[in-house]
């Protein structure tokens, strides 16, 4: 009979053929998406390589691959072979991973280089005879007593029973996302369950499964539905996903605080029963979940040593009976030993509840598991004897923590040992999660009657002994980190150098205080992340890098140098178009009769003089190279009067070129004009600021100021200012952050994937603006609907829309941030903006909702790499797209000055852009939207630019609404195409 598990897939493979099965993430931070179809291939391609090797069926095959696709293909690549997997954790000790190889007499070892040649070669999809469920399908190494890691063999059999089990259990439907964040070598995480419901699954990177507060962001931002979460961890988990209807745990002691909105179920299985074998919801809050009752082809009972049933309540060892592991690989007597009697012995000791289920209460043989994964202390001992040199004997043991969590202690002898030096050599030696949180030196072990260690008299280590002398906080920030550090530990007092990891601080602990500092009151800590927590240590240490993360000294030169973006987005390009209009911000606004003419000039020049970075100038130094410094000069604002024929005539050249090197940048003008037909006088304001030290958040702060002015509000001063920070900014890209920035630029973009207008030519441009036909209201309902923003449902229809103008399905755009997400930019005008890139990629049966979130993802890591500037950004990638969509959430449609409302006035003037500028636009107290299209003139007319709003009006709306993107309507006419 044909192995269940591979013809499924097989199966699974053909049916959902074009979905997404897996998204993982090769560099560690950017989404990657592969279809069924895709993973086929690659596993067919791993068979015919296996295959022209000649290596026999039955063989075994190591993975030395990180959980990703390629890990999956080669998994199945081998089951098609009629092969053995066996996995290797990429980051176990390179002794482990030999002896594992040579214990099982690998045939071949697929890694990540073979993985890639395979990828490249010219092997595709052959036929194969499939596995039989008799033949061997994986062999997994856990820890060993012995001291040594052993290998449980599965049969396809076994693990088809595991795959259908969890199938039945948890029904799980091409419209669900699982996240898992479990290493490969764990069998309890057979990725191959959800893949056979059509489910896409997520393998989450290891820095988000080692942060609680970055994996519910994870499962909130990806609309995910179902995954599986560590029992250590979940007691701090806290779900951001309204989307999430099913969490499972289980591997361990399981502890719920609160009563969960989504279906919280506890499974039981062990590496030898390849998954679930007893299950229950866990309903209410809990120290101690039952593990439940055995789910439909499984016995279990509660026996004592003599195999025979306890009495209801008391405790016996857990014991099994279905289809297993076949047994210990090159080692009949433990196998024996596991079926003792025809029940598979767990080792784990329990007790029947009344209603039936089973409470797990311990370890029968003092085997521990740490976060989920299972330690037998002998292996530890026997590291430890073996290779620190001068330990005789040692003993391993586990102790719950506060939060039931295990931990290991390691003791030794003699006790002139250096921990620290124990402590290396484990971790050279053993993977992390088996190395000790605590190393206890001994002078003599104590001994039981038998003359044997006596393992039940070692107590766990009293943690405040361990921590260094006393040193109290001197100030708020470190008073809070002792104290958020002595909850985490359970320690009555911490001072500012003990250490968190010498205290035993774990990954675990680790998210806990995180979490809580998350939830203090002192705003700096909000941004502590687990890297500060884990290279800081202690909380002197650990204030000391929030601090600097936040510099407070200003530099203090006679000019500064330009910042990125100014240097590379405006002053180059308007140097070359010297003359022309480039650059230039401008409005006309027609005031309020109620508006006192004097006072409004007053109020500018207070505005103004509190913004000093507005009298920026521009000049070269002695090497030719770009700098500012602020120049504070007199400003006068009269009021001019002039007709209406006068004004008219003025109005087609208010906006004039600036000359970067000599020209003050902003100009600031104030007319009465008279209306002869009917004798009255209207007042105007006109605004001219150029875009190198000026951008969309500077024009709501200066408004915001003119106002408060006018009113006779004092104004709060700049902290730091446009030149101060373009320092600042340049410090930011001297770390190794700025090189991990680059290269997600190149791994993420592409010039072939930028959208072409229909014309290259530098033309003059016209702006138009257009009301959309979808309210505000209408977006603000489905953004809070969905958890998406506003900002990335806007953006991915603007990317979806390009797409079908281009006739393609892979998409980049440029937009802008404000980045004034620093609080010493706050209140500073500047041009601050950062430019960012933005990539959509859809087919047809492409999910909108995963579309959507996709392009939430990429918003977000664009803003965080966008600190590398434009100029760095055009060198990696040699281009810069000529489409541009920026997202305005705040209006500046209803500006007023002393209560009384100023509205914006059209110009006839023309500019000179480079391609497409597409400004959105929310106005929301009138509930409108208006998209404003700038647009080189060469590409799209008047008429045009009006059909493309309506394109995206019907792309906005359908996007909101429609399941797949094949059913998004965006009708574009022929003629508009690209």
């Amino acid at each position: 009979m044909q192995s269940l598990l591979v013809s499924r897939f097989d199966e699974a493979a053909r049916k959902y053929g074009s979905r997404t099965a897996v998204v993982d993430y090769p560099d560690g931070h950017t989404a990657r998406r592969s279809t069924f179809g895709e993973l086929m291939r690659l596993s067919h391609q791993v068979a015919a390589f296996i295959q022209s090797k000649d290596i026999a069926p039955q063989s075994f095959i190591t993975i030395e691959l990180p959980a990703s696709v390629e890990f999956l293909a080669a998994q199945m690549g081998i089951w098609i072979a009629r092969c053995v997997t066996v996995a290797v954790g990429t980051n176990f000790p390179e002794e482990r991973k030999s002896y594992i190889r040579e214990h099982c007499e690998a045939s071949m070892n697929i890694d990540t280089a073979l993985i890639n040649s395979i990828k490249d070669s010219e092997l595709d999809f052959l036929d194969f005879e499939l596995p039989d469920e008799s033949d061997n399908a994986i062999l997994v190494y856990t820890s060993g007593s012995t001291g040594m890691p052993k290998g449980i063999l599965h049969d396809h059999k076994s693990l088809s029973r595991g795959v259908r089990m969890l199938n039945d259990h948890y029904q799980l439907t091409p419209e669900d996302r699982f996240a898992a964040g479990i290493p490969p070598y764990f069998i309890a995480e057979l990725f191959y369950w959800e893949l056979l419901c059509g489910t896409e699954v997520h393998i989450i990177s290891p820095d988000v499964t080692k942060d609680v507060v970055k994996m519910a962001e994870y499962h909130r931002d990806n609309s995910i539905t179902a995954t599986f979460i560590n029992a250590t961890v979940y007691p701090i988990y806290r779900c951001l996903a309204p989307t999430m209807r099913l969490v499972i745990t289980g591997s361990d002691r399981v502890i719920s605080r609160h009563k969960p909105a989504y279906s919280l179920h506890n499974a039981y299985g062990l590496s030898e029963t390849a998954g679930l074998v007893l299950g229950t919801v866990v309903s209410d809050p809990t120290d101690n979940a039952p593990i439940g009752r055995p789910v439909p082809g499984v016995e279990c009972a509660i026996l004592d040593d003599d195999l025979r049933p306890v009495p209801q309540g008391e405790e016996g060892e857990i014991c099994l009976k279905g289809c297993f592991c076949k047994g210990y690989y090159k080692d009949e007597e433990k196998t024996q030993e596991l079926y003792r009697g025809g029940w598979l012995h767990t080792g784990d000791l329990g007790r029947m509840l009344p209603d039936g289920r089973i409470l797990y209460v311990n370890r029968k043989d003092w085997m521990v598991k740490v976060n989920g994964q299972r330690v037998e202390p002998g292996e530890v001992e026997a590291t430890m004897v073996k290779y620190c040199e001068g330990i005789d004997r040692a003993v391993v043991k586990g102790f719950a923590s506060e939060n039931g969590s295990q931990y290991l202690v390691g003791y030794y002898t003699p006790a002139n040992i250096q921990e620290e030096n124990v402590r290396k050599v484990l971790q050279q030696k053993l993977p992390s999660y088996m190395v000790p949180s605590f190393l206890v030196p001994m002078d003599t072990f104590p001994l039981n009657a038998n003359g044997k260690i006596d393992r039940k008299s070692l107590k766990a280590p009293e943690r405040s002994a361990l921590a260094s002398n006393y040193v109290a906080p001197t100030n708020e920030v470190e008073a809070a980190l002792c104290d958020i550090m002595g909850k985490v530990m359970g320690l009555q007092q911490v001072g500012i150098d003990d250490n968190f990891r010498q205290l035993g601080g774990d990954s675990i602990r680790m998210m806990s205080m995180q979490q809580l500092c998350a939830d203090s009151e002192l705003e700096i800590l909000h941004n502590i992340s687990t890297t500060i927590i884990y290279q800081g240590a202690t909380p002197r240490k650990i204030a000391e890098m929030l601090d600097e993360a936040k510099p407070k000294v200003k530099p203090q030169m006679e000019d500064y140098p330009l910042n990125a973006n100014q240097k590379y987005g405006y002053f180059y390009n308007c140097m070359e178009r010297d003359g022309q209009v480039v650059g230039n911000v401008f409005e006309l606004y027609q005031l309020d009769d109620n508006i006192n003419m004097k006072s409004l000039s007053d109020a500018i020049r207070t505005a103004f003089a509190v913004h000093k970075s507005l009298f920026t100038r521009i000049l070269l130094n002695a090497d030719g190279e770009p700098r500012q410094k602020v120049a504070v000069e007199p400003l006068e604002i009269p009021v001019e009067r002039m007709s209406e024929e006068e004004f008219e005539t003025e109005k087609k050249n208010l906006v004039q070129p600036f000359h970067l090197l000599k020209d003050r940048l902003f100009r600031v003008r104030i007319f009465e004009v008279t209306h002869h037909q009917a004798p009255s006088t209207s007042h105007y304001l006109f605004l001219d600021i150029h875009h190198i030290i000026y951008d969309g958040g500077s024009m709501q702060i200066l408004f915001r100021d003119i106002d408060r002015a006018y009113r006779g509000v004092a104004l709060e001063p700049e902290d730091w200012s446009l030149a101060e920070m373009a320092v600042a900014e340049e410090e930011m890209r001297q770390g190794e952050f700025y090189n991990q920035a680059l290269q997600w630029i190149r791994d993420s973009f592409s010039p072939e994937h930028y959208i072409k207008g229909k014309s290259t030519a530098l033309a003059q441009s016209s702006r138009i603006s257009c009301p959309l036909g979808i309210g505000s209201d209408e977006l603000d309902k489905y953004c809070q609907h969905t958890r998406v923003s506003s900002n990335t449902i806007t953006t991915a229809a603007y990317l979806l829309m390009l797409g079908r103008y281009a006739g393609t399905h892979d998409a980049t755009v440029a937009s802008f941030f404000n980045a004034r997400e620093d609080t010493r930019v706050s209140n500073s005008v500047g041009f601050f903006a950062r430019p960012i890139l933005i990539r959509g990629r859809w087919n047809d049966n492409m999910l909108c909702s995963d579309y959507i979130h996709n392009v939430g993802k990429m918003l977000m890591d664009s803003i965080s790499y966008s600190f590398v500037g434009l100029g760095a950004m055009v060198q990696e990638l040699k281009d810069f797209p000529q489409f541009v969509f920026i997202y305005q959430g705040e209006t500046l449609s209803d500006l007023s000055i002393g209560g009384h409302p100023i509205n914006e006035v059209e110009l006839p003037q023309k500019v000179n852009p480079v391609g497409l500028d597409v400004h959105l636009r929310t106005n929301q107290s009138k509930n409108t939207m208006t998209m404003e299209l700038q647009c080189n003139d060469q590409w799209l007319g008047a008429e045009a630019k009006q059909r493309m709003a309506e394109c995206y009006t019907e792309c906005l709306r359908s996007l909101m609404t429609a399941r797949t993107i094949g059913e998004v309507l965006c009708p574009v006419p022929e003629e508009d195409k690209f």
